[in-house]
Formats: structure tokens, sequence, C-alpha cells
């Protein structure tokens, strides 16, 4: 469990943009974030400092959302890695999951 000093600024609580960004201190390329729909821009900040420090972000595609705000802005703030459905995301996360397994025996 990560504990952090201080406390979370900004319209939303826990602020996704704050935890990513301190996340991507902590873990450099090895962070990701995926991102699902929701409303607001919340995320789009976190998941540009993501790709800065090279770790990957993947969003629900908009299309395929009940609200497309945050997917959207996500994607226009930054280079996505992956698009899809939950159902596509979900596939892609088992296989990536299943493949860094094997890669690390």
């Amino acid at each position: 469990m990560l504990r952090f000093a201080s406390s979370w600024q900004g319209h939303y609580a826990p602020s996704i943009d704050q935890l990513a960004n301190r996340l991507t201190l902590l873990y450099r390329r090895d962070c990701g974030a995926i991102i699902f729909t929701g409303m607001g821009d919340d995320g789009a900040r976190g998941c540009r400092a993501i790709k800065q420090y090279g770790g990957q972000v993947w969003v629900q595609d908009p299309i395929a959302c009940t609200v497309a705000a945050m997917p959207q802005a996500v994607i226009l703030s930054c280079k996505t890695d992956f698009r899809g459905t939950v159902e596509e995301l979900a596939e892609k996360f088992n296989t990536d999951v299943i493949q860094m397994e094997a890669c690390s025996q």
C-alpha cells in the first residue's frame, strides 16, 4: 500500500492526475494507466506524465463509453498505446501479463 505525506489537491479527490504523477515518479517507465468512461478531463495531465517517462496509456474507445469525456481528454492530451472496448482492454491486459510472467521465468 502506498501512502503519501501530502493531501490531494484540486477538484477531484483522489485525483487521477496526482496519483499518476506520484506513481510515475516512483515507477518511471513501469507505470501505466487504463482510462475508462468518465466525466471531465481528470487523468489527462497524469497520462502525459506517464508517457513522458515511457509508460503506457490505454483508453476505452470513446465510441464504447457511456460518458466519453475522460478518454477523449486523454486521447487529445497524449499519444495512447491502445484503444478498445472494455473486453478488448481486459484481453490485452491478460495477454500482456501472461507475456510478462513468461519473460520473468
